[in-house]
């Protein structure tokens, strides 16, 4: 798997995973049943528990990760030749400098 397989990949299984976690019965499940919802959510995706543990974690937590996911589709638009290493850093800088000037 190249670099931006895997960064589609990543955020596809995490989209999967959030898309999953937001549900009512599963929140319920969390609530009610904390270990029953961990494993249920480990066996929806094993492989992506196994090579991202704490995403993982945070994601069935439902923390925000939508800094990553940008990260992850600038280095796509990187693999694909659509920016430079320097437009990435600066890319993902902005973004940084714009959510923590919105996390104040």
């Amino acid at each position: 798997m190249n670099k931006e397989e895997n960064a589609k990949s990543i955020i596809e299984t995490s989209n999967l995973l959030q898309t999953l976690s937001e549900q009512h019965e599963m929140m319920e499940l969390q609530r009610d049943k904390p270990t029953e919802y961990e494993t249920m959510m480990k066996e929806i995706a094993p492989d992506f528990y196994k090579r991202f543990p704490t995403l993982f974690q945070l994601i069935i937590d439902r923390k925000d990760i939508g800094m990553m996911h940008e990260i992850l589709k600038g280095h796509i638009d990187h693999s694909r030749g659509n920016l430079n290493t320097e437009q990435l850093e600066e890319r993902i800088g902005k973004k940084m400098a714009n959510a923590m000037y919105e996390f104040k």
